[in-house]
C-alpha cells in the first residue's frame, strides 16, 4: 500500500479485509471513515488491526484509494471542495462501474461511515436507472425479478 508524504499525519491504520488481507493507510485518509475514527480516537483498537468483516479485500483497496485522493484533495490550496468532487468523481468510478461493485461500494460506505462516498454511490444508482422503465431497471442490470404479470395486469383493468 504506498502513502502519499504530502498528509500531515505519519501515523498508520491497519485494516484487515473479509478475506484476511490486511492494508496500510495513513490516519488522516482512514479518518474520513467515521467509524474508523471514532475506534481509534476511543482507544478501541488499542493499536491493532481494524477487521472489515463484511467488506471484501477488493472494495478495502478501492475506498482506499477513495480515501487517500479525498485526503490529498482536502490538504491541497485548491480547496476541499472544488478538489474533493473532481477526484472523488472520478475514483468512485470504480467503486460504481456495475451494481455489483456499487452495491459492494455502497455496503462499505454504509459500515465505514462514509457520507460522502455514499452519496457518490447513491449517484451512480440514480445516473443508471435514469430514463429507464420500471420493467427496464428490473430487467437490467440489476437482475431484479418482477412480480407482476402483464396479462393478469391487463385482465384487471
Amino acid at each position: 500500500m504506498s502513502t502519499s508524504s504530502s498528509f500531515s499525519s505519519k501515523k498508520m491504520v491497519t485494516l484487515k479485509s473479509k478475506e484476511g488481507e490486511t492494508f496500510e493507510i495513513d490516519e488522516a485518509a482512514a479518518f474520513l471513515s467515521m467509524t474508523i475514527k471514532r475506534m481509534v480516537k476511543e482507544g478501541r483498537t488499542g493499536g491493532a488491526t481494524i477487521c472489515l468483516p463484511d467488506i471484501t479485500a477488493n472494495t478495502v483497496r478501492k475506498v482506499i484509494e477513495y480515501c487517500n485522493k479525498q485526503a490529498k484533495a482536502e490538504g491541497s490550496s485548491t480547496g476541499p471542495v472544488q478538489a474533493v468532487s473532481a477526484r472523488g468523481t472520478q475514483t468512485s468510478s470504480r467503486l460504481t462501474s456495475s451494481p455489483s461493485s456499487n452495491s459492494s461500494g455502497s455496503a462499505a460506505a454504509d459500515f465505514l461511515g462514509m457520507k460522502s462516498l455514499m452519496d457518490l454511490c447513491c449517484q451512480a444508482v440514480a445516473n443508471m436507472i435514469k430514463g429507464k422503465s420500471p420493467q427496464e431497471f428490473c430487467s437490467g442490470n440489476f437482475h431484479i425479478g418482477t412480480t407482476s404479470n402483464p396479462g393478469k395486469d391487463q385482465k384487471e383493468n
